[in-house]
């Protein structure tokens, strides 16, 4: 149908992990159907990225991707944004896979307002990804269909067994102002949203970044 699949993969020499500076102020910005795949850097293992995006230097989201469609991005880790700024914001027919969010290489966890943020689109996929120490894992805001959120550990370090908390876990909808604890509330512009096998980890006392005092799912 003539469509051309466009791939980056990455082989950096070396011992990682490795540093990506952006050129672009506003960060990463994808406007073409693109798999960027950092699972191929020699040395990547699950929780243990070996190409790292660091966002304290960017305006907006460290990885945007609302521009194009069926982007896939995968095997990064992301650290520090201008809060709330996100680590991704998703695109339509997003697929965003085995990303580590918050924690730096040490386990420490690192200043980022979001992990993911899916906003007014649709078919996205956000699946077996890490996210510590945010303000929100992941958010869904604006008119949303066929959302699938499967298999990521939200509020421990990549060992699976530290607490690095989030303050929220799954969000649905607008941030709240305050922690009410419900359970779900999902608005009525959300279709098709699936949240299967997820792990909404935190502890009692929270963290010097975000408490783990508000909602798992919201």
């Amino acid at each position: 149908d003539g469509t051309v699949a466009i791939a980056a993969a990455f082989e950096i020499a070396g011992t990682g992990p490795f540093e990506l500076e952006l050129a672009n102020s506003a960060g990463l910005v994808i406007d073409d159907t693109v798999t960027i795949d950092a699972t191929t850097q020699d040395g990547w293992s699950a929780g243990n990225p070996q190409v790292v995006l660091d966002g304290q230097s960017y305006s907006g989201p460290v990885v945007d991707l609302s521009s194009a469609t069926g982007v896939t991005l995968k095997g990064f880790r992301i650290v520090d944004t201008l809060d709330p700024e996100p680590g991704v914001q998703a695109g339509p027919g997003s697929t965003i896979s085995q990303n580590v969010f918050g924690p730096d290489v040490n386990g420490a966890p690192t200043d980022l307002g979001t992990g993911v943020l899916v906003a007014g689109v649709s078919n996205v996929t956000v699946q077996a990804n890490r996210i510590a120490g945010t303000r929100t894992a992941i958010q869904l805001t604006g008119t949303t269909t066929d959302v699938s959120i499967v298999g990521n550990v939200l509020g421990l370090d990549t060992d699976g067994t530290t607490s690095v908390p989030n303050r929220h876990g799954i969000l649905v909808g607008a941030t709240p102002t305050e922690p009410n604890f419900e359970v779900v509330q999902v608005p009525a512009t959300t279709h098709g949203l699936s949240i299967q096998d997820n792990v909404i980890a935190s502890s009692v006392t929270g963290s010097p970044h975000y408490a783990g005092y508000g909602m798992g799912l919201y």
